[in-house]
């Protein structure tokens, strides 16, 4: 393969022109407070308010007449941008070892549920701290 060549996919598909595309697409954050949701929305130099609230009603299914609290905030802060469940799933073994804490597991399986238990923690944290952030803009 000669250096011609490198990058390319297909004969009309240059990877690095794609690669360069995906990095300049600008995404909007909004964490909505009424569904407990992250969403994100692209956004285009020809995007207008209108055209951003249109689509926000198409993400959060609420209408845009009505008053609802939205939080914007700094993607730096976020740690994803895909939407968040509004109940939390909590896995099998944690939830057993929450009802039952004085039962003794084996070693491996506890290093398991304690991992799992320790990421469902951080992302309860995550949820409730965004939730604050919205309330607090609401002030």
């Amino acid at each position: 393969m000669g250096f011609q060549k490198r990058g390319i996919y297909d004969e009309n598909i240059n990877t690095f022109n794609l690669l360069e595309t995906m990095l300049n697409k600008k995404i909007s954050l909004v964490f909505c407070v009424e569904t407990l949701r992250l969403h994100s929305i692209l956004i285009s130099k020809t995007m207008t308010l209108e055209d951003f609230y249109k689509k926000l009603e198409q993400e959060t299914k609420i209408p845009e007449e009505e008053e609802t609290i939205f939080f914007l905030f700094d993607k730096s802060q976020s740690q994803s941008s895909e939407s968040s469940p509004l109940s939390t799933v909590i896995p099998p073994a944690v939830e057993n070892m929450m009802r039952h804490p004085h039962v003794k597991v084996e070693y491996q399986m506890q290093r398991t549920v304690w991992s799992q238990a320790i990421y469902l923690s951080q992302q309860e944290f995550n949820l409730v701290s965004r939730l604050i952030q919205g309330f607090k803009a609401n002030l």
